[in-house]
């Protein structure tokens, strides 16, 4: 018996200490998870990507840039996780190009010097007449005022009744810019002395400083735009236009298109592609180089979805086209050729070539239209004869030995004045 409770006191301890090294365990564990949990990456807009040669590369530079390019090239080209390491890629890349033009001395050239001044003066200009603008509003009774002018008797679809409010926006913030325009250009003190050619409210306007705006042989009448848009922009430095980061963003942008289009232009002057290694390319390649699919067809114009599906209706069921359609319709013909390299750009290729099966179809516009698409004649794809594929195969093997070389050019750089990457903060970057 005494054996008997020994071993069950022995039995419980064990148990008690079990339960104690797992409650540790698990309190260690959930110490260690709330210890990471709290580490956390913090982003701000001021979270580094990048640096070259010691300068960063925000988040907030980097989402610039991205606003700055058309939403179509950013989903296709620069999507998704992979996307962004290849925009911050190209920044990098620029970045360099850049400050190698800065050493070469590129941005003393004359003539980039002029591009880099008109674009500030003209870019400070707008952003000054811009914010004295303000906000324009256009009202839902204008709007109707207009439809009842232009568009009387035709079918007024919400994306009309969108682009008309558009059109209304500008013709107002248009004739308000033209209104300031006006008020400086009265205020504005022509005089010849000297180089001097104007004054205005303790500016002088000299004939150097208007020079990049003006083209040779201006008139009179060009000059004196010119003297406005140069008093506009001093007006802006007086407000810190040219201290905003939207308008540092835009100037640095186009110093770097002209260093990266004289860096392209130099790698380019170093390429060579034989006759021999065209040929070569189109012998191992030939059943790749093909003309694209091409059609015949002819378009009507419905002024409704309705009746066209009806034309469409009857086309189907084997009546002719000029019994299927309106003589009022069938004026409207017109005849087209379309190609299937344009499928991504041309809504009218994109569905004759998707549809191959289908010669008559139909397609609603934006603007409440309907076109009756008919095709006439098909042509498909061949085999490019080597005369006829040459000038390709050329500017394909340019590009290719070119983008190499480009490679190589940047890696070198990235040596010479440093690089240093953080992907991990690409994460901090929107979606």
């Amino acid at each position: 018996n005494f054996k008997l409770v020994l071993l069950l006191r022995l039995e419980v301890a064990v148990k008690k200490l079990l339960i104690s090294a797992t409650i540790i365990l698990f309190l260690a564990g959930c110490s260690n998870s709330c210890n990471n949990s709290s580490k956390k990456r913090v982003c701000t807009p001021k979270t580094p990507l990048a640096k070259v040669d010691g300068k960063t590369i925000t988040v907030a530079y980097y989402e610039r840039i991205e606003d700055s390019i058309p939403r179509w090239v950013m989903k296709q080209y620069y999507s998704g996780e992979k996307g962004k390491e290849k925009l911050l890629q190209k920044i990098v890349d620029r970045q360099l190009i850049v400050l190698y033009a800065q050493e070469k001395g590129f941005f003393e050239n004359p003539e980039v010097k002029k591009k880099l001044e008109k674009f500030r003066i003209k870019q400070l200009a707008y952003r000054y007449l811009n914010s004295k603008v303000g906000d324009v509003k256009v009202s839902d009774e204008e709007i109707r005022k207009a439809i009842e002018k232009y568009y009387r008797g035709k079918k007024v679809t919400p994306e009309l009744k969108k682009a008309i409010r558009i059109n209304l926006e500008a013709q107002k913030f248009q004739s308000k810019r033209n209104q300031i325009i006006e008020e400086i250009k009265r205020k504005i003190k022509f005089k010849h002395h000297g180089d001097i050619v104007a004054t205005y409210d303790g500016i002088t306007v000299h004939y150097k400083d208007v020079k990049p705006v003006l083209s040779k042989n201006s008139s009179q009448e060009k000059l004196e735009e010119a003297v406005t848009y140069y008093v506009l922009s001093k007006l802006a430095e007086r407000e810190g236009f040219n201290k905003k980061e939207d308008f540092l963003v835009a100037y640095n942008r186009l110093m770097e298109d002209l260093a990266v289009k004289d860096f392209e232009k130099r790698i380019l002057s170093k390429v060579r592609v034989t006759d021999r290694e065209i040929r070569e390319y189109y012998e191992k390649h030939k059943s790749e180089l093909r003309t694209p699919e091409r059609a015949d067809i002819e378009i009507f114009e419905f002024p409704d979805e309705g009746e066209a599906k009806k034309a469409l209706s009857a086309i189907e069921k084997g009546k002719s086209l000029k019994e299927a359609i309106p003589k009022n319709v069938y004026s409207t013909l017109k005849e087209w050729k379309v190609t299937a390299a344009d499928t991504d750009r041309n809504p009218v290729s994109a569905l004759v070539f998707k549809e191959k099966n289908k010669d008559a179809n139909i397609l609603v516009m934006p603007d409440g239209r309907t076109l009756l698409i008919i095709v006439k004649k098909r042509y498909p794809s061949k085999i490019l004869l080597y005369g006829d594929a040459y000038s390709k195969i050329k500017k394909m093997l340019i590009t290719e030995k070119a983008r190499k070389l480009a490679e190589e050019e940047i890696e070198k750089l990235k040596e010479k004045y440093g690089v240093k990457v953080f992907k991990e903060n690409l994460k901090c970057v929107r979606l």
